[in-house]
């Protein structure tokens, strides 16, 4: 797709998601995006409330993309059906985490969106009440998947932070996310170790290395 032929809201995503992965997150503004777009950066507010709800957009296009990822790699996997869910589970995180040490950027970018997030929310909950929060009133399934969905964020936010200070590498932070999420949202029957999961990604994971825009977040765009 002609990037001329697309709308305004599409190439500020592209603008940002560009500027977010080439100088990172915080050195980003909304003056840099405008300009890379060629408008007024206030014309931005037309389509975004704030930097922040951008970072929104593209993490949205970053699982978009992985997932996209994923299915191309498992579809060529030989498995059994009984280990369909334990080792596509093992693909999801291994190869997010892999994507996470290769993209030094977008790593912090993606650390940074969901540090300002939780401090927006933990500063709305000073503010307000806990009765006015929204999911109080979900059923109480729709509850629990927020709340684990709230906690394999924070989990998998944390290990990205220990990646990117090279205290873990993407297999450890897999097994790590794997053994605290097991009963959250997956359904294992086991769990891997650090070698079964070593010998899993050298097998299955792509050999080079992933280019994060052109792979993973425009995907969509191109």
């Amino acid at each position: 797709m002609s990037e001329t032929s697309l709308d305004t809201k599409s190439k500020i995503i592209i603008a940002a998601a560009t500027l977010f992965c080439e100088v990172g997150y915080e050195k980003t503004t909304l003056r840099m995006i405008g300009e890379r777009v060629g408008i007024r950066h206030v014309s931005i507010f037309n389509h975004f409330s704030n930097k922040t709800e951008i970072g929104g957009q593209i993490i949205k296009n970053y699982f978009q993309g992985h997932h996209k990822q994923c299915y191309a790699i498992s579809s060529m996997m030989d498995l059994k059906e009984d280990d369909e869910e334990y080792y596509r589970n093992i693909l999801f995180w291994a190869l997010h985490y892999k994507i996470h040490e290769e993209n030094e950027f977008f790593r912090k970018f993606y650390i940074s969106y969901f540090s300002e997030e939780s401090t927006m929310l933990a500063s709305s909950s000073h503010a307000s009440s806990m009765n006015e929060f929204s999911f109080l009133r979900f059923t109480v399934p729709e509850r629990r998947a927020f709340i684990n969905r709230s906690l394999i964020m924070a989990i998998d936010s944390n290990l990205a932070s220990l990646i990117d200070i090279s205290v873990i590498d993407y297999v450890q932070a897999t097994e790590l996310v794997l053994s605290r999420t097991n009963g959250l949202d997956v359904n294992l029957s086991k769990l891997p170790d650090e070698e079964e999961i070593r010998t899993f990604a050298s097998e299955y994971l792509p050999k080079h290395k992933i280019d994060i825009l052109k792979d993973i977040l425009l995907m969509e765009y191109q």
